[in-house]
């Protein structure tokens, strides 16, 4: 099977309404449908075994609910995308979906077809709704910060990735530079945070890069160095780097520095 291809799972009770969600991911394309369910409780009874990307969860099931599978299976599986459907654009359902960590919440009625296929290509990319809902339902943006860690070392990427997840942030981490610009804009970053010394390059090198993506040419990052010499603060000066890290640091030198750069200030 082709790699790019999204492995989708429906759980709806209703067929009629898997049918037609079938139907509109075939047209869409780069999918498989690799299961369906009928409900949620039969849905993480399966989990473990199920081989999902995205999950398409109807929110009105008997039993447990859409919100409540939701949040139990990203307990267990947080790497799915799972997206809410509903009849209904009801604030308060919606607000409690992505409290769960759900990736988005369509309407069942609405024209979906252009948001299904951004989410086909982008699961991660975003927080999703049908564009029949007014943006001032959502009290409470879910959008957790997107940090990219580019670093070289098994075992410091390890406790970056370890230290920065349990402070929140969502963490993609790559050994070297091309794997980090390769899924640059799926990982959509909020910071990049990149050691000096890398396998292919170096760090401010590939900010460099990175910078002349008009999409990214305003992230915010944070370099990790062993030294920090006249060169290397002016080359981070010139790339706007928000911080520099100097190795080896401790994890609340990283969190607080992660802070400032992102929000401007230790929070």
């Amino acid at each position: 099977m082709d790699t790019d291809c999204r492995k989708i799972v429906l759980v709806d009770d209703k067929p009629s309404f898997r049918s037609t969600i079938k139907l509109l991911l075939r047209k869409i394309g780069g999918n498989k449908i690799t299961a369906e369910f009928g409900s949620g409780t039969e849905f993480l009874e399966n989990l473990l075994s199920v081989d999902a990307d995205i999950v398409f969860m109807d929110i009105e099931m008997p039993g447990i609910t859409g919100i409540e599978a939701t949040r139990m299976a990203l307990e267990v599986r947080p790497e799915l995308t799972i997206i809410g459907l509903s009849l209904y654009d009801e604030p308060e359902y919606i607000e409690k979906l992505i409290d769960a960590g759900a990736r988005g919440y369509l309407l069942k009625l609405g024209d979906n077809f252009s948001l299904m296929e951004t989410i086909i290509k982008f699961p991660k990319a975003e927080i999703f709704y049908s564009k029949e809902i007014a943006p001032t339902v959502v009290k409470k943006p879910p959008v957790k910060k997107r940090i990219v860690i580019v670093e070289p070392s098994e075992g410091t990427r390890f406790i970056t990735e370890y230290t920065l997840a349990n402070q929140g942030y969502e963490v993609f981490s790559y050994a070297d530079a091309e794997s980090a610009l390769q899924n640059l804009t799926i990982d959509n970053p909020d910071l990049i945070v990149v050691d000096y010394t890398l396998p292919d390059t170096d760090g401010l090198s590939l900010l460099e890069r990175v910078r002349q993506n008009n999409d990214f040419a305003n992230v915010k990052a944070i370099l990790l160095s062993l030294k920090t010499n006249d060169e290397v603060m002016q080359r981070g000066k010139e790339l706007s780097v928000n911080e520099i890290l100097r190795k080896p640091f401790t994890a609340i030198a990283l969190t607080l520095g992660v802070e400032k750069a992102i929000y401007g200030s230790a929070q």
